[in-house]
């Protein structure tokens, strides 16, 4: 993703993009690439969100599977469908954890930049999903920190 961004130069006008305030649905690979820091191993990355992450952090494919996540801040516990998923590391002191797994950040958000290392999308009627909606417009969905 990192090299097409690049190859394509659509690195910098995606990073003003998203800086400019447009809502953000980084899922899995999409937040790695908006973190600041990235290990094992390290890569460039838009560093959007202060945040280090561990590619792979959780093992490899075959460590891959659906877990549950336990809701913070209001919102509610959902399962989390990981799949060689990054590990958050040192969440800067402005990013929200929205959830957590093994103790671990891995729903996150920043602003109108919501970020989960798990796939939302792949299970069916996803907070994570209703929770983007909301920031893309809070007429569209409710928030379910409020639910």
């Amino acid at each position: 993703m990192l090299k097409l961004l690049t190859e394509e130069g659509l690195l910098e006008p995606l990073r003003s993009c998203i800086q400019s305030g447009i809502p953000t649905l980084a899922t899995c690979a999409g937040m790695i690439l908006m973190a600041q820091h990235v290990q094992s191993p390290a890569q460039a990355s838009l560093g959007l969100l202060d945040i280090s992450v561990v590619r792979n952090g959780y093992g490899p494919q075959i460590h891959s599977g659906v877990h549950r996540v336990e809701g913070a801040l209001g919102f509610p516990d959902c399962e989390g469908v990981f799949i060689r998923a990054p590990l958050v590391q040192e969440p800067g002191p402005e990013i929200e954890i929205l959830g957590t797994y093994q103790g671990d950040p891995v729903l996150i958000r920043h602003g109108r930049i919501v970020a989960a290392s798990f796939h939302p999308e792949l299970s069916e009627n996803h907070p994570v999903m209703e929770l983007f909606l909301h920031t893309v417009d809070p007429n569209i969905a409710s928030d379910p920190r409020q639910s």
